[in-house]
């Protein structure tokens, strides 16, 4: 409802968890399956499970490990993203076309996932990780497509739709904003349950800083997370910047939740030491949940644990309208 997500029991959602993997479907060298306790233990409700979606041919429930994440964490309340990574490497060049064998094979994917999950308002969809560096137009087109697919299988689930620039919505190379009423507003136009995802590895504080870009957000009645931000345990950077990085993260854990703007750590589960751990292992090992954590997971452990209460909406909560309105 506006800027803000809603739970189903009418109470304001602050998301927090990490990005997660489970073995095969783009490996990211570590399990998610098994540890949806040690999620509750973060103070975690949401993660986002980074896959390539093309790389699952067998319908559910013969997915397998995305089945048995989804029950497994879904069962517990916590929000599962399920996010594609197959067309990400068309960030630098753009030239993504709605024909393209990759985008049919996503539309098949995401009609079973929608016909799936449809009954399920805890898994969330997000088409494709940033699939569009500054081609506005394209952009547009590319959500707009997914979106009226998912709803014309009767899902009303949370949309999620990763902003331009690699997400980093930071205006570079003529990318508009999302708040810009030509991009996020004219996805959004006439649909429900939409949300925007940019990830902060500090594009925007070098262009107009995180509060006045959240401010802005807000402004155009958008709401929005951070899908994506962190930095390494070792200096060393795979996005950006080292300084980028931690500044675009030390803005996300200290600004976004004034202004009810969740986050999701990069990657709780995967080796290349954007880790929650002193060591680089994942989010659940070296002695457990608590134990053993770097600074940006003690930061992390303590927003999960100090969650912005958002208040109890009062209004028609009701998702009527939804999928026909694709």
């Amino acid at each position: 409802m506006g800027h803000q997500v809603v739970a189903p029991d009418g109470n304001g959602y602050y998301p927090v968890g990490a990005n997660v993997g489970i073995p095969g479907y783009f490996d990211w060298r570590g399990v998610a399956n098994g540890h949806a306790s040690d999620a509750v233990a973060w103070g975690w409700n949401t993660v986002r499970l980074t896959i390539l979606c093309t790389d699952v041919v067998a319908p559910p429930p013969s997915d397998g490990a995305i089945a048995s994440l989804v029950q497994e964490y879904t069962a517990k309340k916590i929000v599962v993203v399920i996010g594609c990574w197959d067309m990400t490497m068309n960030n630098q060049g753009d030239g993504t076309s709605l024909s393209d064998p990759t985008v049919l094979k996503l539309d098949a994917f995401w009609t079973r996932m929608a016909q799936q999950y449809k009954t399920n308002p805890y898994v969330w969809f997000n088409a494709e990780n940033e699939p569009y560096w500054t081609d506005n137009a394209g952009w547009v087109a590319f959500q707009d497509h997914f979106l009226h697919l998912v709803r014309a299988q009767g899902a009303e689930n949370i949309f999620v739709a990763d902003v331009m620039n690699a997400g980093n919505d930071a205006g570079w190379g003529g990318a508009r904003f999302v708040y810009d009423p030509s991009m996020g507003p004219a996805v959004s136009a006439g649909q429900c349950n939409v949300l925007f995802s940019m990830h902060n590895y500090g594009g925007v504080d070098d262009t107009i800083t995180s509060s006045v870009y959240w401010q802005n957000v807000a402004s155009a009645n958008l709401p929005e997370m951070v899908g994506e931000f962190g930095y390494t345990v070792d200096g060393s950077s795979t996005a950006g910047s080292y300084r980028q990085n931690l500044n675009g993260a030390l803005s996300t854990f200290n600004l976004a939740p004034n202004f009810g703007v969740g986050m999701l750590w990069w990657h709780a589960t995967h080796g290349d030491n954007y880790s929650l751990k002193q060591s680089g292992n994942a989010f659940y090992a070296d002695g457990g949940s608590s134990s053993n954590l770097s600074p940006a997971g003690q930061r992390l452990w303590n927003v999960g644990h100090a969650k912005p209460n958002l208040g109890r909406f009062t209004g028609d909560l009701r998702q009527s309208h939804c999928a026909s309105a694709g």
